[in-house]
């Protein structure tokens, strides 16, 4: 082969992995684009949106408030607590009957020792409990169960 076929080579080689670098640049701003966007959203809304995406499937739900209320009462003070500690956000029921438990939290946050507790109660009693950063978890977490 001559300089000039050589040359034609080195250039498609040096191309190609160009084009391998920029399409995994390209993948990488993406994913970054999406992280930063998922961290930025509330929980609150993350939480509404599931419920909502449930409610869609025609699954059983409701938002599940816990912790407790200080307030007074007759010149006394008073506390008032919901749920227990640890609690699921989100409270749902299969059809059949089974309980479900989804401890929502934004992107990068991590469950407390108490909601790592409660998910593995619910799953060891035959429920089903999880931790759901998006829709997309919690699709992929019941596909198989609806």
């Amino acid at each position: 082969m001559n300089q000039a076929g050589k040359a034609k080579i080195i250039r498609m080689v040096i191309l190609m992995a160009g084009l391998t670098l920029a399409k995994k640049l390209l993948e990488e701003k993406s994913k970054m684009k999406k992280e930063i966007i998922s961290k930025s959203i509330p929980e609150k809304q993350i939480q509404s949106a599931i419920l909502d995406w449930l409610r869609w499937n025609k699954i059983l739900c409701w938002r599940n408030n816990a912790g407790k209320i200080f307030f007074k009462q007759n010149g006394k003070a008073r506390m008032y607590q919901g749920g227990l500690a640890g609690q699921g956000d989100i409270f749902f029921v299969l059809r059949g009957g089974k309980f479900g438990s989804i401890e929502v939290k934004r992107q990068g946050n991590k469950p407390t020792s108490l909601q790592q507790k409660w998910i593995a109660q619910v799953n060891k009693l035959g429920g089903i409990a999880f931790i759901a950063h998006s829709i997309e978890e919690v699709e992929k977490e019941l596909k198989s169960l609806c």
